[in-house]
């Protein structure tokens, strides 16, 4: 006899393995494909990289710059700068992930 512990831990990985077969069932899939055979979604990752290398203070641009409101390959930052760059990204992440909803499928 298993300890209770065991049970529940074997309990919830069969529950798991049906809600997978479930998942692959509605997507017109075969019961036994697993769910990480399916297409990837690179969209998000690519989005998400080229905007953190896009929006790195003092790469491309600062805002705001030492001098100016904006200053362009300065290679400098500053901590408000940082902040600046931290909402333009979280809401150019928003509007290509959530509101557009951008998709790369590979595989």
């Amino acid at each position: 006899m298993l300890p209770l512990a065991a049970q529940k831990a074997k309990k919830a990985k069969q529950i798991d393995l049906e809600r997978e077969r479930e998942r692959g069932q509605r997507r017109g899939g075969r019961a036994s494909e697993p769910a990480a055979a399916a297409m990837a979604d690179w969209g998000p990752v690519i989005v998400a990289t080229a905007l953190f290398v896009l929006l790195t203070p003092g790469l491309l641009c600062t805002l705001p710059g030492r001098g100016r409101v904006a200053e362009f390959g300065s290679m400098h930052t500053s901590p408000i700068a940082i902040i600046v760059h931290a909402i333009l990204y979280f809401a150019l992440i928003t509007i290509f992930l959530i509101a557009i909803g951008i998709h790369i499928y590979a595989g």
